[in-house]
C-alpha cells in the first residue's frame, strides 16, 4: 500500500510516493518487460511456475486483507468478494504493464485509465459504510 492507501501497482520498483501514479520510483516499459519474461517462462518451467503462483496468491492475499481492513466486500461471502475484487485490480495491473510495453509515450492516458479505473474498483469508502 502506498501512504494514501491504494494498493501499489504489482509493476512497482519500490515504495511509491503519496501520488504513485506519476512517481520517478515506477520503472515502466523495462519493469514490466522483466515481469512479462518471467511469466513466459515459468508458464513452461514447472519451478518458475511455482514460485510465481506463490507470488501471485501472496498478492492477492495481501490485496484481500487490505481491503478487508478497508471495510470491502459485500454479498453473502465477503471474503471471497474481496478475492475477486483483489483479482480484478491484480489484473488491471497486468494488463497496464503490458499495454505500457507496446504503448509506453501512452503512459499518461494509461494512468489516468488506471486512476478511473481503480476508483470505480475501490471507492474510498466501503459501500455498506454507514453514511
Amino acid at each position: 500500500m502506498n501512504s494514501g492507501g491504494r494498493p501499489v501497482p504489482l509493476y512497482c520498483a519500490s515504495p511509491p510516493s503519496r501520488d504513485w501514479t506519476r512517481s520517478a520510483s515506477v520503472r515502466w516499459p523495462p519493469r514490466a518487460a522483466a515481469q512479462l519474461a518471467f511469466a513466459t517462462r515459468a508458464a513452461h518451467h514447472p519451478g518458475l511456475g511455482a514460485i510465481r503462483r506463490q507470488v501471485d496468491e501472496r498478492v492477492r492475499t495481501a490485496l484481500g486483507d487490505w481491503l478487508a481492513s478497508a471495510g470491502h466486500g459485500r454479498g453473502p461471502d465477503v471474503a471471497a468478494d474481496r478475492l475477486v475484487l483483489a483479482d480484478a485490480v491484480i489484473a488491471l495491473s497486468d494488463g497496464l504493464a503490458l499495454r505500457l510495453l507496446y504503448a509506453p509515450d501512452g503512459k499518461e492516458a494509461l494512468l489516468r485509465a488506471l486512476d478511473h479505473a481503480l476508483d470505480a474498483l475501490i471507492p474510498s469508502r466501503s459501500p455498506s459504510a454507514p453514511a
